[in-house]
């Protein structure tokens, strides 16, 4: 069976310090993240960082593909450690090593994720690890009241201008954590909400009636929010339409607040769909806007499987553009969710449980 994901990072062989490790493992909540290195024949000086993601339902055929891996590098039944990290990872410890015949190694879920952020942001480009930059064009440019605003907070992120660190990051797994990394290599806790992957895909069950990713983005792609959300230009038949027409018209205000007062035909499943993810990704733009302007950062990065479907992103994106807070800040989405995998290839076990000890919040 293959992965419902694959990619890969070229890397110079010098930044990794664990010859001994053919690969980590990360089981979440509700996926399984795996890398292992893979060598180049050809090119001594790099090696590939193969990334993949299994639905967690098939554990059982994504440590069959770590071993067919292994065996192809020659590294099955060498003596060779594989860490393990996630909520999942030593709960199943003894059936990665009994399935891998490796030695399991577990490290830290927060301070790995911590620890492979840091990796990617100094040693590549954004583009090795991100989604490509947005396209996106909005429909309507913003009120003049909201530009004044944007202009005033973009005057106080000057100070990190040009800078790679400091960054907020936020993981988006079943839940959000937000950090701060620094440029010596530390990091500060910023905050978390539970209000997740998780919940995200169990609303989309009990809403959409569905709870496949996949699906629901396809589904959300073809929908429309405007008959599901309450819009602005559905504000002015309340009577006071001043404070909200200088709004674009068809701006989402609440969302489902219109299924709470039109017949359920008029809207279908996609709409729904459409509505779900937008709201999640609305839902977020307050908390990281916070963290941005508290700190003066400019640059966010969001990774985790929530935002690998291009329709979530482009919701988030639409959301920002009419942001106050949000207009000096770059967001970029990760193209993997294997920040922990990273970071515990990167770490003994000794050196993730110092870290965790010493984690600070912001």
């Amino acid at each position: 069976m293959e992965p419902i994901s694959l990619k890969r990072i070229l890397t110079p062989k010098h930044l990794l310090n664990s010859p001994d490790v053919f690969g980590c493992l990360d089981r979440g909540c509700s996926l399984t993240k795996l890398l292992y290195v893979k060598s180049l024949p050809n090119d001594e000086a790099h090696v590939s960082l193969e990334l993949a993601v299994f639905m967690n339902k098939d554990f059982a055929n994504a440590l069959d593909w770590m071993v067919a891996r292994a065996k192809e590098e020659g590294k099955f039944d060498k003596g060779m450690k594989i860490r393990a990290t996630g909520v999942g990872g030593e709960k199943y410890k003894a059936e990665i090593e009994s399935k891998l015949n490796m030695e399991v190694q577990i490290a830290h879920e927060f301070v790995c994720q911590q620890k492979g952020s840091h990796f990617l942001l100094k040693n590549f480009d954004d583009d090795v690890f991100c989604y490509p930059s947005s396209d996106f064009k909005p429909q309507h440019e913003p009120p003049d009241w909201v530009k004044v605003m944007q202009r005033k907070f973009d005057s106080l992120f000057t100070e990190n201008d040009g800078k790679r660190f400091p960054a907020v990051f936020g993981f988006c797994g079943s839940g959000i954590s937000f950090n701060k990394l620094n440029e010596d290599l530390t990091t500060e806790v910023l905050g978390i909400t539970m209000l997740g992957g998780k919940s995200f895909l169990g609303m989309a069950k009990l809403i959409v009636g569905t709870n496949d990713y996949c699906e629901l983005m396809r589904l959300a792609e073809k929908g429309f929010r405007g008959n599901v959300d309450t819009q602005v230009n559905e504000m002015f038949a309340l009577g006071d339409s001043k404070e909200y027409s200088v709004l674009p018209p068809d701006m989402p205000l609440f969302p489902f607040g219109k299924a709470s007062d039109c017949e359920e035909a008029k809207y279908s499943k996609e709409d729904l769909a459409a509505s779900v993810v937008g709201s999640l990704a609305a839902s977020l733009i307050p908390q990281v806007a916070a963290y941005a302007r508290m700190h003066r950062i400019r640059r966010v990065y969001l990774g985790g499987h929530l935002f690998s479907g291009k329709v979530a992103r482009e919701l988030f994106e639409a959301n920002c553009y009419m942001s106050v807070g949000m207009s000096p800040v770059t967001v970029r989405f990760l193209s993997n969710g294997h920040t922990g995998c990273l970071g515990a290839l990167l770490m003994p076990p000794e050196e993730s449980a110092k870290l965790r000890s010493e984690m600070t919040l912001g």
